[in-house]
């Protein structure tokens, strides 16, 4: 995460997306580190705005990027929400 958010990248964002998708996948409190991403990488992209608007665009595509391939590898790697994704997911924070 420290890395993605110090100079996103697409390498960096595929390999974090990926990572947090098995941190859901293991534990459903995971979904605290993506969490923690989006607030800190808010944070960057506010104090860049002034300064660097290519930056901000750029680093938004990436953040895009990012919640793309986390939704569709937590999507494959979590076959309890193959067959209603949304329904299965809000399931599983219900105990």
């Amino acid at each position: 995460m420290y890395k993605f958010l110090e100079e996103p990248s697409t390498r960096r964002a595929v390999m974090h997306a990926v990572c947090c998708a098995i941190l859901i996948d293991i534990r459903i409190m995971g979904i605290v580190v993506p969490a923690i991403t989006l607030f800190f990488f808010g944070i960057e992209m506010v104090k860049a705005l002034p300064q660097k608007q290519r930056f901000v665009w750029d680093s938004a595509r990436k953040l895009g990027l990012y919640l793309a391939v986390m939704l569709i590898a937590i999507l494959l790697m979590w076959p309890y929400l193959w067959d209603d994704p949304v329904g299965n997911l809000l399931q599983s924070f219900r105990i």
